[in-house]
């Protein structure tokens, strides 16, 4: 006879997802799909203008994001 792991039903929780928590998993796949384009803008037409550094969408702002 088998038996359930005494943690089961808390590990069971953890590993279903909402439909609420996928959908916050798309967005950040799209911003960081988007970051590399919105990276080359920012480098192209206002690093200079604001002081950032090269490539800060890709190194700094994730960093502050989370």
């Amino acid at each position: 006879m088998q038996k359930k792991d005494p943690k089961y039903s808390d590990l069971k929780e953890e590993t279903a997802w909402t439909m609420e928590q996928f959908k916050y998993i798309q967005i950040f796949h799209f911003i960081f799909d988007f970051f590399p384009f919105f990276s080359d803008y920012i480098n192209k037409y206002l690093s200079s203008n604001k002081n950032l550094e090269k490539d800060w969408v890709l190194n700094v702002l994730p960093v502050s994001l989370f």
